[in-house]
């Protein structure tokens, strides 16, 4: 199941190899400096919660409108309706936990986003977004992922910190020498953006049978509340603000409706497979 505790005893259980591997190649001449050793009693605590924690993320707020129609029409608004709504269908689903990082109209800085979803042990992160585009007869949905350049960069920084491993809210490494720390750091990040692409890709499927996709729908981006280190992240671009028919679509009711059923479905689907 992915986001659950499985995954990562798995994941943990495969650094421990690995960082094992990396210690018993350690010259003999070094051994005597007697680094931590990795084993079965390392104390890497898993601290999951028993259910399923999902964080809707609606974009913009307060002084940041984001993009705005010609009629006037705010993304920031936009967001908030189909948040709440999607918040609504998944809180029926008793294995989930569902958070909004805003429920009003208020400004939330895009590292806050993340440390939220880091700071509650997401097992997944939805951020909802409607563009604007200079070609007005341009629509469709699309849904982004951390694309390869953003996560080596992301990586490069947490290299920089003094704490690398503060990074990963769940885990307690605090014990680990600083080769088991990496080894485990590069598994969460290779583990959680194949995560993100497994779910994007249920969402491709479940939104495209609702509403028009833009082409190669699943698209790659650096956007800062993507780079959640171990948390599955997806940003959806629920339409064109610029659009004339998109931008009346997504202020119905009945299609807001239909698009937060599909995402919910998305969410349904991803955690059976």
């Amino acid at each position: 199941m992915p986001g659950s505790g499985n995954k990562f005893v798995l994941m943990i259980l495969l650094a421990i190899f690995l960082a094992a591997a990396v210690a018993s190649a350690t010259p003999l001449s070094m051994q005597h400096e007697k680094p931590h050793p990795v084993t079965a009693k390392s104390k890497i605590i898993l601290q999951k919660p028993a259910k399923l924690v999902i964080i809707i993320d609606p974009g913009h707020g307060g002084n940041d409108p984001g993009a705005i129609s010609e009629s006037g029409l705010k993304e920031k608004n936009i967001t908030l309706q189909y948040a709440k709504n999607l918040r609504a269908l998944l809180a029926k689903n008793a294995k989930y936990k569902v958070f909004l990082t805003r429920t009003k109209d208020v400004y939330v800085g895009l590292k806050e986003r993340t440390v939220k979803a880091r700071d509650l042990h997401a097992d997944l992160f939805i951020s909802l977004h409607a563009d604007i585009n200079p070609d007005a007869k341009v629509r469709g949905l699309s849904v982004y992922t951390l694309s390869s350049a953003a996560a080596a960069d992301e990586m490069e920084k947490l290299d920089n910190q003094p704490d690398k491993a503060s990074a990963l809210g769940h885990l307690d490494l605090s014990r680990e020498n600083k080769d088991a720390k990496d080894v485990v750091i590069d598994l969460v990040q290779s583990e959680n953006r194949n995560a993100s692409a497994k779910f994007a890709e249920v969402v491709v499927h479940e939104l495209g049978g609702q509403a028009r996709l833009l082409g190669h729908s699943h698209r790659f981006a650096g956007y800062v509340v993507l780079t959640g280190i171990d948390v599955p992240s997806v940003l959806i671009e629920l339409g064109y603000l610029s659009n004339k028919y998109e931008e009346k679509m997504l202020v119905k009711p009945d299609y807001r409706k239909k698009l937060a059923g599909a995402l919910a479905h998305a969410v349904d689907v991803y955690f059976r497979k």
